[in-house]
């Protein structure tokens, strides 16, 4: 009886000393691989869906009609904004778009913090189908009329 309680005593510090060493290892990497990367990851589609959001929330809340050509100055014009606070961010790094990365591990990931940077609104799922079919009070005024 006294073997088989130390064998069980034994597993059971084996295992726990197992856990919390792989639970070190796994933060002293993480923080590790975040100070001594030379690469940054963003993700410039989020970004870029953020924009498109944000700048129709500008449009709209100016209540301005603009014609096509406006509308691509002022996007040309967020981009070269969001450009600069990407290079801005740390300039002692290389920024990677997040879609040529194979493998990102979270604490290279700067696109939240740049987002905030530039105070983007998160761009929901409901925001960016709203950018792509209009909002309702577009709809309302201009009803789709068609054949049955």
């Amino acid at each position: 009886m006294k073997n088989q309680f130390s064998f069980i005593t034994l597993l059971a510090s084996v295992l726990a000393s197992t856990l919390l060493s792989s639970a070190f290892a796994y933060k002293i990497t993480e923080a590790k691989m975040q100070q001594d990367s030379p690469f940054l990851v963003v993700d410039f589609a989020e970004l870029s869906k953020r924009l498109m959001v944000n700048m129709r929330d500008q449009i709209t809340q100016d209540d301005v009609s603009m014609n096509p050509q406006m509308i691509q100055l002022m996007a040309q014009s967020e981009a070269r904004k969001l450009y600069a606070e990407v290079s801005r961010f740390n300039p002692d790094k290389i920024v990677l778009s997040k879609s040529q990365v194979i493998y990102n591990p979270g604490a290279l990931d700067i696109t939240q913090s740049i987002a905030l940077r530039m105070g983007l609104p998160e761009a929901t799922p409901e925001k960016i189908q709203e950018f792509i079919n209009g909002s309702s009070k577009e709809q309302a005024a201009n009803p789709i009329v068609g054949v049955r």
